[in-house]
């Protein structure tokens, strides 16, 4: 008689990760949204207009399941707990390059993490748009450097 063993979350079947990702894939942005729950929606909304207002040329995309900000390359993200491998609770904004950035506030949470930095909200009141807003823009500082660095490279090699 075979045994079977708990289910484990590194081993999910191929049918439920393709659905997953084509549930991802058919839904808009703005449905994503409208879709969270009551408490997560008004974090992430709160989120996502302070990261529009940040930089009105950020490219609003999907990337992982969850909306992705990018300009060069990906800058920041809202990762609600509803989503796979968000928090168990709240919403982190996430911060690509984390570990570049200055972090003078000391509220990254860079965990074991090599790059990606993270800030949890629990609560929309949570959020200091100054500080949020500050932030973003060191990131997007940190997305040009390494833009012109890649730039640079690239004209080094064709040479």
């Amino acid at each position: 008689m075979k045994t079977l063993r708990p289910f484990c979350s590194t081993e999910w079947p191929e049918q439920f990760i393709f659905r997953q990702f084509a549930l991802f894939a058919m839904q808009s942005i703005d449905d994503f949204f409208h879709n969270l729950p009551r408490e997560e929606k008004a974090i992430s909304l709160r989120l996502r207009e302070i990261i529009l207002q940040s930089a009105p040329d950020f490219k609003e995309e999907f990337s992982y399941g969850v909306p992705y900000y990018f300009r060069h390359r990906r800058v920041t993200c809202i990762w609600p707990a509803s989503s796979a491998g968000g928090p168990r609770k709240g919403v982190f904004i996430g911060f690509c390059r984390g570990n570049e950035m200055s972090n003078e506030q000391g509220i990254i949470e860079m965990g074991n993490r090599k790059r990606f930095g993270l800030i949890r909200y629990y609560d929309v009141k949570e959020i200091n748009e100054d500080v949020l807003m500050e932030l973003l823009q060191e990131a997007i500082m940190v997305d040009e450097e390494v833009a012109k660095r890649k730039l640079k490279l690239a004209k080094r090699i064709k040479r």
